[in-house]
């Protein structure tokens, strides 16, 4: 972050005024503040604080991303007052990070100017996509999604944050959440000729494994939302339902996953998750109490 003030000068009544400015710009009323920046730049003959209104000037543009503005200011900085606290800052800044030195300015003016070349060439012809026969309607299979989330977990394995995204993606393919679950069944199934008997055994063995999946998020730093949000699907599924709802009629093999829901958000008053888990449970209690 760049300061947008250096040292306090004399003049306090135009310090004030500078101060007033930037709090326009801490507001993101910017406009406001550069056009109260100008006008002190024009009204007040104080050199000190004219590189300090020229100073502030070119940090707002730096985060505008206007590098015309910036160096306009911060070079009339270094050229007419070379020993003042701002030049001695700026300074600084292009020694640190080399941002205004004049390659990186001359590339920046070189990469506008061959742009606005290149559309001048395209007016003269008329650009007709092509079709590239890449469908990717046609290469959905979520064994590739899968193998795909593998390598990006080699890649990622020491970011927590990633690595827990990554572990619920399988999470969400594993436990039905894509339109192509069924290709995910093993070669064994596919092959047997009593297949349809086995689909239930074959929709067990994946949400088994979305289990696996929805557990190892308990132990990653960061994943607790995800965790949560598994263990909820986990229970509706488990209940046989197959869309949220409000109606949902629990079953035994739920329980468990609705009540480490409930573990999860034990300080989370608010969590929707929360909330239903608790009152599907609470009717499921009640009703096996009668």
């Amino acid at each position: 972050m760049l300061p947008l003030t250096i040292a306090a000068q004399s003049n306090v009544n135009t310090e004030k005024e500078i101060e007033i400015s930037l709090d326009y710009a801490r507001s993101g009323l910017v406009e406001d503040a550069k056009r109260g920046l100008i006008a002190l730049l024009h009204d007040d003959m104080d050199n000190n604080l004219n590189a300090k209104i020229r100073y502030a000037l070119g940090t707002i543009c730096f985060y505008e991303n206007d590098l015309n503005c910036l160096t306009y200011h911060w070079e009339i900085i270094i050229r007419e007052f070379p020993n003042s606290p701002e030049a001695e800052v700026i300074k600084q800044i292009n020694d640190a990070f080399g941002f205004f030195i004049d390659e990186s300015l001359h590339k920046y003016y070189d990469d506008i100017n061959f742009e606005n070349e290149l559309e001048t060439s395209r007016k003269f012809w008329e650009y007709i996509k092509p079709d590239y026969k890449m469908s990717w309607e046609t290469i959905r299979d979520p064994n590739i999604a899968l193998e795909f989330l593998k390598n990006l977990s080699v890649k990622y394995e020491n970011d927590n944050s990633k690595r827990a995204i990554l572990l619920y993606e399988q999470f969400r393919i594993y436990s039905g959440q894509c339109a192509n679950w069924s290709n995910l069944y093993s070669s064994e199934y596919k092959s047997s000729p009593s297949q349809y008997k086995n689909e239930d055994k074959e929709k067990s063995r994946l949400i088994d494994i979305a289990i696996l999946k929805s557990d190892s998020l308990k132990y990653i730093g960061g994943a607790k939302s995800y965790y949560i949000r598994s263990q909820f699907y986990l229970g509706v599924l488990k209940s046989g339902s197959k869309f949220l709802s409000s109606e949902i009629k629990l079953k035994k093999e739920a329980i468990p996953f609705f009540e480490n829901v409930l573990e999860a958000t034990a300080e989370d008053f608010t969590n929707p998750y929360k909330i239903f888990a608790s009152l599907w449970l609470s009717e499921y209690y009640k009703k096996n109490e009668k």
